[in-house]
Protein backbone atom coordinates (compact mmCIF):
# COMPACT_ATOMS: atom_id res chain seq x y z
CA UNK A 1 0.00 0.00 0.00
CA UNK A 2 3.06 2.23 0.39
CA UNK A 3 3.75 2.24 -3.44
CA UNK A 4 0.30 3.60 -4.32
CA UNK A 5 0.07 6.77 -5.57
CA UNK A 6 -2.53 9.10 -3.29
CA UNK A 7 -5.39 9.19 -5.99
CA UNK A 8 -5.06 5.35 -5.42
CA UNK A 9 -5.43 5.56 -1.92
CA UNK A 10 -8.21 7.74 -2.03
CA UNK A 11 -9.74 5.76 -5.34
CA UNK A 12 -10.04 2.39 -2.38
CA UNK A 13 -10.58 4.68 0.42
CA UNK A 14 -14.22 6.03 -1.60
CA UNK A 15 -14.45 1.89 -2.36
CA UNK A 16 -14.56 0.44 0.77
CA UNK A 17 -16.85 3.52 1.86
CA UNK A 18 -19.15 3.18 -0.65
CA UNK A 19 -18.92 -0.87 -0.07
CA UNK A 20 -19.98 -0.32 3.71
CA UNK A 21 -23.04 2.19 2.49
CA UNK A 22 -24.23 -0.57 0.22
CA UNK A 23 -24.36 -3.30 2.95
CA UNK A 24 -25.98 -0.76 5.46
CA UNK A 25 -28.48 -0.29 3.04
CA UNK A 26 -29.23 -4.09 2.26
CA UNK A 27 -29.13 -4.55 6.28
CA UNK A 28 -31.54 -1.62 6.83
CA UNK A 29 -33.65 -3.11 4.11
CA UNK A 30 -33.72 -6.37 5.55
CA UNK A 31 -35.27 -5.35 8.98
CA UNK A 32 -37.41 -3.15 7.54
CA UNK A 33 -39.15 -6.13 5.58
CA UNK A 34 -39.08 -8.22 9.31
CA UNK A 35 -40.50 -5.30 10.95
CA UNK A 36 -43.14 -5.54 8.64
CA UNK A 37 -43.87 -9.16 8.90
CA UNK A 38 -43.68 -8.67 12.81
CA UNK A 39 -45.98 -5.92 12.88
CA UNK A 40 -48.34 -8.30 10.79
CA UNK A 41 -48.24 -11.31 12.99
CA UNK A 42 -49.34 -8.67 16.23
CA UNK A 43 -52.10 -6.88 14.09
CA UNK A 44 -53.18 -10.64 13.86
CA UNK A 45 -52.72 -11.35 17.34
CA UNK A 46 -54.74 -7.93 18.42
CA UNK A 47 -57.32 -9.10 16.40
CA UNK A 48 -57.39 -12.43 17.53
CA UNK A 49 -57.28 -10.90 21.23
CA UNK A 50 -60.44 -8.74 20.33
CA UNK A 51 -62.53 -11.38 19.15
CA UNK A 52 -61.74 -13.60 22.00
CA UNK A 53 -62.86 -10.58 24.38
CA UNK A 54 -66.21 -10.14 22.04
CA UNK A 55 -67.45 -13.30 22.54
CA UNK A 56 -66.61 -13.15 26.01
CA UNK A 57 -68.69 -10.07 26.44
CA UNK A 58 -71.57 -12.08 24.60
CA UNK A 59 -71.39 -15.13 26.55
CA UNK A 60 -71.57 -13.03 29.77
CA UNK A 61 -74.53 -11.25 28.03
CA UNK A 62 -75.94 -14.24 27.47
CA UNK A 63 -75.54 -15.44 31.02
CA UNK A 64 -77.15 -12.63 32.79
CA UNK A 65 -80.36 -12.25 30.14
CA UNK A 66 -80.43 -16.00 30.85
CA UNK A 67 -81.34 -15.41 34.32
CA UNK A 68 -83.28 -13.02 34.00
CA UNK A 69 -85.33 -16.02 32.09
CA UNK A 70 -85.03 -18.38 34.73
CA UNK A 71 -85.63 -15.82 37.65
CA UNK A 72 -88.93 -14.35 36.48
CA UNK A 73 -92.38 -14.82 38.30
CA UNK A 74 -94.36 -15.37 35.28
CA UNK A 75 -94.19 -17.11 31.62
CA UNK A 76 -95.00 -13.55 29.86
CA UNK A 77 -92.22 -11.63 31.72
CA UNK A 78 -90.04 -15.02 30.78
CA UNK A 79 -91.20 -14.56 27.13
CA UNK A 80 -90.40 -10.81 26.79
CA UNK A 81 -86.94 -11.34 28.45
CA UNK A 82 -86.61 -14.01 25.67
CA UNK A 83 -87.31 -11.87 23.51
CA UNK A 84 -85.19 -9.87 24.54
CA UNK A 85 -81.71 -12.12 24.47
CA UNK A 86 -82.57 -13.37 21.21
CA UNK A 87 -82.66 -9.65 19.80
CA UNK A 88 -79.60 -8.54 21.27
CA UNK A 89 -77.48 -11.12 20.60
CA UNK A 90 -78.63 -11.57 17.04
CA UNK A 91 -77.90 -7.79 16.73
CA UNK A 92 -74.40 -7.35 19.36
CA UNK A 93 -72.63 -10.63 17.10
CA UNK A 94 -69.86 -8.69 15.48
CA UNK A 95 -68.61 -9.81 12.08
CA UNK A 96 -66.12 -12.64 13.10
CA UNK A 97 -63.76 -11.69 10.10
CA UNK A 98 -60.18 -13.57 11.31
CA UNK A 99 -57.04 -12.07 10.29
CA UNK A 100 -55.22 -15.26 9.35
CA UNK A 101 -51.22 -15.91 8.75
CA UNK A 102 -49.68 -18.81 7.85
CA UNK A 103 -50.94 -21.96 9.09
CA UNK A 104 -54.10 -20.65 10.32
CA UNK A 105 -55.02 -19.09 6.76
CA UNK A 106 -57.60 -22.49 6.07
CA UNK A 107 -59.91 -21.65 9.20
CA UNK A 108 -63.30 -20.24 8.67
CA UNK A 109 -63.94 -16.78 7.84
CA UNK A 110 -67.51 -16.40 10.42
CA UNK A 111 -68.83 -18.63 12.76
CA UNK A 112 -71.87 -20.30 12.05
CA UNK A 113 -75.52 -19.05 13.04
CA UNK A 114 -76.36 -19.67 16.55
CA UNK A 115 -79.86 -21.52 16.37
CA UNK A 116 -82.90 -19.43 17.62
CA UNK A 117 -85.59 -20.92 19.59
Amino acid sequence: MAKLSIAAKLYVIFTLLATVTVALAAVAILNANRHVALTRQFESAFVGAENVDRIDSLIYAVVMESRGIYMSPDIRQRRNTQQVLIASTSRSAPSWDVATVGAAAGTPKSLPNLPRG
